[in-house]
């Protein structure tokens, strides 16, 4: 169940520790925030619940053929499973990612009963497609970065999407920062700081940057942006703290 179940995959192998609690408060609940002060309505945060738990169905069959079929094309791969589970994810994968998708399509069906979820269909079609591209046809150079920030974007934009423009925007803005976070921190730019510890600091200082730009021109897009500035530097400093103490100790 472990492999079936909807975020599970991600906490239990992708994102642990401080980086899965950074996960939940730059992601889900993130969407649940813009979503809240996008329309004040409570039946689309009931509907976001939905979205968002069928697009990571679908999303997570993408971190699990990373996982055991990517690294086979990487010289030095982050190895997130036991050899024992990565034989059994590579044997089952075809099976687990149809489990994912029946289940994914069960909760389209309860959607598609109040209103039109095609165009979400072929967000889920898309997503499932650039995941692909992104860890089986272009493991290096620019295209693989361009993936990536797709990927970012249609991760934020997707659940959301019924919120029209304001949503697309939102997830453009946070694409474009990971563009420019990637750049500058996977290749370095002659600074010298951990992935995770660098990361969080320049996007607190973009989206703070943008994030105070907007608050006299769309103070829900300020706020949400605000937030995630809040949320980078809170992580930020706690990467932080960690590592003082390490050295304490």
């Amino acid at each position: 169940m472990k492999y079936i179940l909807p975020f599970f995959y991600t906490h239990k192998f992708n994102r642990t520790g401080i980086e899965s609690w950074a996960y939940i408060f730059e992601y889900y609940v993130t969407l649940f925030i813009f979503t809240f002060l996008a329309s004040y309505q409570s039946v689309d945060l009931l509907l976001i619940g939905l979205t968002l738990t069928a697009y990571m169905l679908i999303y997570e069959i993408g971190y699990m053929e990373n996982n055991v079929y990517a690294i086979e094309k990487e010289k030095s791969p982050t190895l997130r499973h036991s050899d024992e589970e990565a034989d059994f994810v590579r044997e089952n994968f075809y099976k687990i990612s149809l489990v994912r998708y029946l289940l994914a399509g069960a909760l389209v069906g309860v959607m598609a009963l109040w209103f039109h979820v095609l165009f979400f269909i072929v967000l889920l079609i898309l997503t499932r497609t650039v995941f692909y591209l992104y860890n089986m046809q272009f493991r290096t150079g620019l295209v693989h970065r361009l993936l990536f920030m797709t990927l970012r974007y249609l991760r934020y934009f997707s659940p959301v999407w019924f919120l029209g423009v304001p949503a697309a925007v939102f997830a453009a803005i946070v694409a474009f920062v990971n563009l420019i976070n990637n750049f500058a921190w996977y290749d370095r730019w002659g600074v010298h700081l951990p992935r995770f510890f660098g990361t969080k600091l320049f996007d607190a200082l973009m989206y703070g940057g943008v994030g105070f730009s907007l608050l006299h021109h769309d103070l829900v897009m300020a706020m949400v942006l605000l937030y995630m500035a809040g949320i980078k530097l809170v992580l930020f400093a706690m990467v932080l703290l960690q590592k003082r103490f390490a050295a304490d100790g």
